[in-house]
């Protein structure tokens, strides 16, 4: 029971079977005595599930709690119980020993009030060209420092450094380490779980179908950049007031925008049976009315959580860099497009382009790739491409998850991230067109290049690791960028300090 508590997951699992159902609010464990019926129906209290169990399994089910597993043991009034039993009649029926406080047709209860909200589209800022003089005489430099000294882009171990990420010692890869935090649930078992959850509230501003999209794709490359197989989804989506028609239209475009990404992304498997499925949103909630004292709605934030599952905990990757020599492979083509990347909202002038087109096909051939590249051992680390671009994920990956300075450095060529003569600096190194960044070794990128062709996935040689700790950029034969790879770390890490301190 979660929203609505007991009487609205029972309600509901009555209705879902074509029957009805009578409960005794009086058998419902408690932690404080004589509680009013409504509190008892209705309370929100997590950590519990309902369970509709055939009546010859009924003493075994109570068993595996109460006494294998000690329910009773772990909080007060806490226990496995038998509440009702199902009704063949339709009905739905809630009392308190012998008050009766419910009496009602079980649809009466789970369909719920339809309202048809009018919907009216917002008007959205017209993008620029996406190049121009600014562009081209843009310093490369000065950007990278203004992103990885930003809000947006920073560390957020000043956040995640405050909970504990070694509940019941079962986490593989902790927050900051890689794209998904990886945890095994259960102890002997061989594989992993991965999870990530991702949003951007400003792409949210710009394109709100754009918002839900993204973030599904978002959230599924950074499971799929440990290892992890997509499985499912859930989301929180946090909207404005409803009654507003521009809100409103947000609304229904983000969820749209959700489930067109869960279809053509589908599930990725080798097994033709799951292969291509539409991934499953299995829970969500939705928050309205987040607006200020004034009536002004918040951006458009859905946010998108995934689960992945990697079959052998061992082969897990993590972002990491972890030699120098290694060679840097890129994974998805750069494009000029800077529209709604975080480049173009640290330098307002800066000629942008259009927000970024999604493209589903090339995004399930990366993510199969990369599943191929890794399951077979041949890539050392692995990132993601979002926030910040191609130059952000780079630095991630140089930096490391510790307080140690970096001690290794990257050799980047930017002539090689994308075959369109026409795709600027800019757009190569601040763009935020997805993708993935492989950590290989030289021997093999022959081979890892070969897999992810064997995908349908754009993949090039753009690099190496160095022993130097300095970040040094190539474009058109010239040096565009020279950086302390220590230098940027400190920046990075300190990000969020004086906002947090």
């Amino acid at each position: 029971p979660g929203a609505g508590g007991i009487a609205c997951v029972t309600s509901e699992l009555a209705q879902a079977g074509g029957v009805g159902a009578e409960i005794d609010l009086g058998l419902v464990p408690v932690s404080l005595p004589d509680l009013p019926a409504q509190v008892i129906a209705c309370s929100e209290t997590q950590e519990r599930f309902c369970l509709a169990v055939p009546d010859e399994w009924t003493e075994r089910v109570l068993a595996i709690f109460n006494d294998r597993y000690e329910l009773p043991r772990v909080s007060e009034g806490a226990r496995a119980a038998v509440i009702g039993q199902v009704r063949r009649d339709g009905r739905y029926l809630l009392r308190l020993g012998e008050q009766r406080v419910c009496d009602a047709e079980v649809e009466a209860i789970t369909e719920g009030i339809r309202h048809d909200r009018p919907r009216k589209a917002r008007k959205r800022p017209i993008p620029g060209p996406a190049t121009g003089p600014i562009r081209s005489a843009f310093d490369l430099g000065e950007g990278l420092d203004a992103l990885v000294g930003s809000i947006a882009c920073g560390s957020r171990a000043a956040i995640y450094r405050h909970y504990d990420t070694e509940v019941q010692g079962n986490t593989m890869v902790r927050p900051g380490e890689a794209d998904a935090c990886v945890v095994t649930p259960v102890p002997g078992a061989p594989f992993a779980i991965a999870v990530s959850a991702d949003g951007d509230p400003v792409v949210g501003l710009l394109d709100p179908w754009a918002a839900g999209a993204f973030a599904v794709e978002e959230a599924v490359r950074n499971v799929a950049a440990v290892g992890g197989r997509p499985l499912c989804i859930t989301d929180c989506l946090n909207y404005g007031n409803p009654e507003l028609p521009e809100v409103m239209d947000e609304f229904r475009e983000g969820v749209r925008g959700i489930a067109d990404a869960c279809r053509a992304l589908g599930v990725v498997d080798d097994d033709p049976a799951i292969d291509g499925t539409p991934i499953p949103v299995v829970s969500g909630n939705v928050s309205f009315y987040n607006q200020s004292a004034g009536g002004r709605s918040v951006a458009p934030s859905p946010i998108v959580s995934c689960a992945g599952l990697l079959p052998d905990a061992w082969r897990v990757t993590t972002q990491i860099l972890e030699k120098p020599g290694d060679a840097l492979v890129l994974v998805g083509t750069r494009r000029s497009e800077v529209g709604g990347a975080e480049i173009s909202h640290r330098f307002p002038k800066i000629e942008t382009g259009a927000l970024r087109q999604a493209d589903f096909e090339a995004a399930r051939s990366e993510i199969r790739g990369v599943l191929r590249v890794l399951d077979r051992g041949l890539a050392r680390a692995c990132h993601d491409i979002s926030g910040g671009g191609l130059a952000l994920a780079i630095c991630e990956m140089a930096f490391g998850a510790l307080a140690a300075e970096p001690d290794l450095g990257v050799w980047l060529d930017l002539d090689a991230t994308s075959d369109d003569s026409a795709c600027d600096a800019v757009g190569r190194f601040f763009g935020e067109m997805p993708g993935f960044v492989l950590e290989v070794d030289p021997e093999s990128v022959e081979e890892v290049v070969s897999v992810l062709a064997s995908a349908g996935a754009w993949a090039r040689s753009v690099g190496r690791t160095t022993r130097e700790g300095v970040f040094e950029v190539r474009w058109r034969g010239h040096g565009a960028l020279d950086r302390s790879m220590p230098a940027l770390a400190k920046s990075w890490r300190s990000a969020l300090d004086a906002v947090l301190a």
